[in-house]
C-alpha cells in the first residue's frame, strides 16, 4: 500500500534480518539505496548485512560512505573503527585518534580499546599492551582491555602478570565469565590444575553458551 515509505522499508530489513534472511533483507537496501544512495540508515544496515555474508570490503565501502555523510555521528564512528580494525586496515589509528580528539571530556575509552585490537591483529604486542593500559587508564572498569591484555601477556609466557589482568577483571565483576575462564587457563598452566578446574566450571556455569570452559573443565581429570 506504501511502496516509497522508507520507514516501513527499513523495517522489512529488520525484520528478514530478525530470521536470517540476509539475502532478502539485501536486496531491499539495494533497492534503496539505488535511488537514495545517501540514506545513512539503510548504507548502516546495508553495512551489517554484508559483515554477516562475509563480504567484508563491501561492508567497509558501505560504512565509511554513511559516517562520511555524519562524521558527528559517534555510533558510526565507532562501528568504522571496528571494522578498520579487523581488516586490520592502518586507518584505524587516525580514525581513533580523530574520535579521541573530539572527545574533549574524555568521556569513551572505547577508541584506545579499538586501537589495541588494532595492534594485536598486526601482531605489534607492545603498543597493543600500551594502548590496552591507556583503555583502563581511561576506564578502569572496561573489562575487555583486561582480558585482551592478559591474553597478549599469556602467549608471551608471562603468566603470572596474565593472572594478574585477569583477576583484576574478576575482581570489578565476578560474573565474568571470560575473566574466570583465562585465570583457569593460567592455573592450568602453572600445575594448579584443581583450581583450574573450579574456575573453568565457575565460567561454564555463568555463560551456559561456553562451550570451551566446560570442555576444558572435563579435560582435567
Amino acid at each position: 500500500e506504501l511502496p516509497q515509505s522508507l520507514l516501513l522499508r527499513l523495517n522489512l530489513i529488520r525484520a528478514y534480518e530478525a530470521q536470517d534472511k540476509n539475502d532478502e533483507a539485501l536486496a531491499v537496501s539495494n533497492d534503496i539505496l539505488k535511488t537514495q544512495p545517501d540514506q545513512v540508515n539503510t548504507l548502516d544496515l546495508h553495512s551489517e548485512l554484508l559483515l554477516k555474508k562475509g563480504d567484508s570490503a563491501k561492508a567497509l565501502a558501505a560504512m565509511e560512505k554513511a559516517y562520511s555523510l555524519v562524521p558527528a555521528n559517534l555510533t558510526l564512528g565507532y562501528k568504522l573503527l571496528y571494522q578498520y580494525a579487523e581488516s586490520k586496515n592502518p586507518k584505524t589509528i587516525l580514525l581513533a585518534d580523530s574520535l579521541i580528539a573530539k572527545d574533549s571530556l574524555k568521556l569513551h575509552a572505547e577508541p584506545y580499546y579499538v586501537k589495541g585490537i588494532y595492534y594485536s591483529n598486526i601482531n605489534e604486542k607492545a603498543k597493543a599492551i600500551e594502548s590496552f593500559n591507556e583503555t583502563i587508564r581511561q576506564d578502569y572498569n572496561y573489562l575487555n582491555a583486561y582480558i585482551e591484555k592478559g591474553k597478549i601477556l599469556f602467549d608471551q609466557k608471562k603468566v603470572p602478570e596474565a593472572f594478574k589482568a585477569f583477576q583484576t577483571a574478576n575482581s570489578i565483576d565476578p560474573a565474568f565469565a571470560d575473566a574466570w575462564y583465562w585465570m583457569a587457563k593460567c592455573q592450568e598452566l602453572s600445575g594448579q590444575k584443581e583450581d583450574a578446574k573450579l574456575n573453568y566450571e565457575k565460567a561454564y556455569a555463568l555463560d551456559k553458551s561456553f562451550t570451551e570452559a566446560k570442555e576444558a573443565a572435563e579435560r582435567i581429570k
